[in-house]
């Protein structure tokens, strides 16, 4: 098998580039017709672009221009462009940008398309509809079949790396298994060099292609130049999804696996130890009764526990032994908990907020199989005062806090959360979702918060 890692750069996106068209299974994708004739009936129109939708939000696509934010889809006929847009708008709900719009007056063969094509996309990659190519767009043909996987990452996210380079982890590893003798160009994206971290997760994700030959990374100086800089794709395949490592625990423990493989971490066991991570530079991650935290620890589990930190500096590898010598991993949301990766199987972790930030690591350690519990925090008083929608936000921090750190518990309450995929005012109204976000920046201006001590006593009782 051929392999060849080729490394690109956009702003907030990175793709995998492969030969197969669609990969895996064929009979697992299904076909979306961009247009449509008068009566409704479904037509491929010629220059339309050309997309298949597959599991787990992973699309593929013939004929397209892509930049850093967005993907261009060519639909010929003006009529089909102009209802596909207005339907997409309307059905594809990213954010509170898209929230309380009205229903579309698109036809029905348009609104079924722009409800898969939300598959296909998220909130940091979004679609334009445009009529025919203009070659004077184009930056640079990509000829070729391409894989890809988009991701957020600025610099203080160097932990999601490891989350969404799971999934290419996973596509390689099914690839690997159906084209054996498949040639393979993986390209990354970004507008700056890998950092020594970024460049640990990439290898790593190379691992199901690379083991009968080296890969190799190179440089493309395109968006360093012009991050809008559109590029033209014969064909190419990317997932939407940015929070999953894996679709299954034969998948997560093959990432796990190369992982510590890798690194060639020691494979027994350390004695039983608590870890509590602190994130000294960054607001409200920081517990102001880290003490009582220690010594509720030591009193419930018997453990000894250490204070560690982590920053942007320290090297993957570091932290990859760091998770392997404990067996409980107490935390502020952080993405240092996306090291979670290296954790041996049984490893508990405990993630402590203020307020319900986001349910990434929990979803993280979900994939992995890890036990994973959430402490809210806050207290409901801290909402007091925020228009007509402070008893409601006071009662969903109160419900969060009788969760107990229980993910299940924690996923059916109604939560102030980014991405909240639930039946919640919060998600579907305007006004209710500008509330949490304000609070949110409020809460944020904040150095310290305080670890709630009885919840955190009543979850170690039930561990133990």
């Amino acid at each position: 098998m051929k392999v060849s890692c080729t490394l690109w750069f956009l702003v907030t996106v990175f793709f995998v580039f492969v030969a197969a068209l669609p990969p895996g299974d064929p009979t697992r994708w299904s076909e979306i017709i961009l247009s449509s004739t008068s009566s409704g009936e479904e037509v491929r129109r010629e220059g339309d672009t050309q997309v298949w939708v597959g599991a787990n939000h992973v699309c593929h696509f013939d004929r397209v221009l892509a930049n850093a934010t967005h993907t261009v889809l060519f639909v010929a006929d003006d009529e089909n462009r102009e209802a596909l847009r207005e339907a997409f708008a309307a059905t594809c709900h990213y954010g509170v940008a898209y929230i309380g719009q009205r229903k579309p007056k698109s036809t029905t063969q348009a609104l079924a398309a722009a409800k898969r094509l939300c598959e296909c996309f998220n909130r940091m990659r979004m679609p334009i509809f445009a009529p025919l190519l203009n070659p004077a767009a184009v930056s640079k043909h990509i000829a070729g079949q391409v894989i890809g996987v988009d991701q957020f990452s600025p610099v203080h996210h160097h932990g999601h790396f490891i989350e969404a380079l799971g999934m290419i982890h996973s596509l390689l590893r099914e690839i690997a298994r159906t084209h054996p003798q498949a040639e393979l160009h993986l390209h990354f994206f970004k507008t700056s060099s890998f950092t020594g971290i970024e460049q640990s997760v990439a290898e790593i994700a190379c691992q199901p292609m690379s083991a009968s030959t080296a890969g190799r990374l190179v440089e493309e100086s395109t968006f360093h130049e012009s991050p809008r800089a559109f590029l033209w794709f014969d064909s190419v395949t990317i997932s939407a999804q940015t929070n999953l490592i894996a679709t299954s625990m034969d998948q997560a423990n093959a990432y796990r696996n190369d992982a510590v493989e890798f690194f060639k971490l020691p494979a027994p066991a350390p004695p039983p130890r608590a870890l509590i991570l602190v994130r000294d530079n960054r607001p409200m991650r920081k517990m102001s009764n880290i003490e009582q935290v220690v010594e509720t620890i030591t009193a419930r589990t018997g453990l000894v526990t250490d204070i560690r930190s982590m920053s942007g500096e320290t090297t993957l590898r570091d932290q990859a032994i760091l998770f392997r010598e404990y067996s409980l991993i107490v935390s502020s949301h952080s993405s240092q908990l996306m090291a979670m990766l290296f954790a041996r199987p049984g490893t508990v972790f405990v993630e402590v907020v203020p307020v319900l930030f986001n349910l990434d690591f929990a979803n993280a350690a979900r994939d992995l199989g890890l036990q994973y519990f959430l402490l809210v925090s806050g207290d409901p008083l801290l909402f007091k005062g925020n228009g007509p929608y402070s008893s409601v936000l006071q009662q969903a921090v109160a419900d969060q806090r009788e969760c107990a750190g229980s993910m299940a518990c924690i996923r059916a309450k109604a939560w102030c959360a980014d991405g909240l995929r639930g039946q919640s005012v919060f998600r579907f109204d305007r006004v209710a979702a500008a509330a949490c976000l304000r609070l949110k920046t409020l809460i944020k201006r904040k150095d310290l918060f305080e670890a709630d001590i009885a919840q955190l006593d009543t979850l170690l009782a039930s561990l133990s």
